[in-house]
């Protein structure tokens, strides 16, 4: 007789219960094992995948980062250049301020004699077209 409590159907070693018990045991044991294995290689891909998603990402944020910095770069350059470009021209504005700040004077003075003239030839043709006429 087996231990106390496993009687024959009890299912103990040498019933011929405890074999089918054993093998159902063995059997439940096999399939959640394999459902385990095809989980931890299902993790084992996810982890890889996610190991290779973030070496992509970091290769990109690399690059980001050295265009960031290029863009940068060349950004100052191109405020550098303007700046100085500004700055002759405001050179060259100032220039020409001042010459026509020298020329203004003599060019107004010029203007009323002209228009001086001008009046003068008017008066002296009105007063041709007058002689003309009295004649």
């Amino acid at each position: 007789m087996g231990p106390p409590g496993m009687g024959p159907d009890m299912g103990g070693p040498g019933a011929p219960g405890g074999r089918n018990i054993e093998a159902l045991v063995e059997k439940i044991v096999d399939e959640k094992w394999k459902e385990a294995e095809v989980r931890i290689e299902d993790l084992e891909s996810f982890r890889t995948d996610l190991h290779e998603s973030m070496a992509e990402i970091r290769e990109e944020l690399a690059e980001l980062k050295s265009r960031y910095v290029e863009l940068q770069e060349h950004s100052t350059v191109r405020l550098e250049e303007y700046s100085k470009e500004l700055e002759g021209v405001g050179a060259q504005i100032n220039a020409l301020q001042r010459v026509l700040q020298r020329i203004f004077p003599t060019i107004a003075e010029n203007v009323r004699e002209l228009s001086d003239v001008v009046r003068d030839m008017k008066r002296l043709r009105a007063k041709e077209q007058v002689q003309k006429i009295h004649e």
